[in-house]
């Protein structure tokens, strides 16, 4: 995966480029993916996740610290692994309910849409969901079955998301179905 990572790094960094050269009508904020930071012991976050799950985790954040691309629709952001260290002190939940429905997801909170939505990995599939909107109480978000979406089978399908979110920007493409 670190090639697939790598790759998806060197291409986003050529559309973030030519983002820059964009006149959108307005300054551009800081569209980027942040260098890697010193190594983090993600163990923590990631402890019962099925290997896969941590090895995609464990190769992104080796070589990224995450993004933040303000301009980007509503905007798309992915946290850094000092900030996923942080999840449970910054009260963010650990645990997905869909109203009507008997089953909680544990989840681990990434990042956000700009718009107060959440992008979260299921710690068992390893899949990627948006969560819209939802009521936050002791680490657990309720949220309505329409406000819950899966966007991808697994982190890379999720970063192939987001490099087809940030190329539909950059061509003005009005027919792409955004992330969010």
């Amino acid at each position: 995966m670190s090639t697939t990572v790598s790759n998806w790094i060197r291409l986003t960094q050529r559309l973030l480029a030519d983002l820059r050269q964009i006149d959108i009508g307005y300054p551009l904020g800081d569209n980027v993916i942040h260098s890697p930071a010193a190594p983090r012991n993600l163990e923590s976050l990631t402890a019962g996740m099925p290997t896969g799950v941590r090895q995609q985790l464990k190769e992104f954040y080796g070589q990224c610290s995450g993004l933040s691309w303000p301009d980007v629709g509503n905007g798309l952001f992915i946290e850094s692994s000092d900030r996923l260290l942080t999840n449970q002190e910054r009260d963010e939940p650990n645990e997905l309910l869909v109203r009507g429905s008997s089953k909680t997801a544990k989840i681990l909170v990434l990042g956000t849409d700009g718009g107060g939505g959440r992008f979260c990995i299921d710690r068992v599939t390893g899949k990627i969901i948006h969560v819209v909107t939802g009521t936050l109480s002791a680490n657990r978000l309720e949220a309505e079955s329409n406000q819950v979406s899966i966007v991808a089978e697994d982190l890379n399908g999720f970063l192939s998301r987001l490099q087809a979110d940030l190329r539909a920007f950059i061509n003005d493409d009005r027919e792409h179905q955004y992330l969010a």
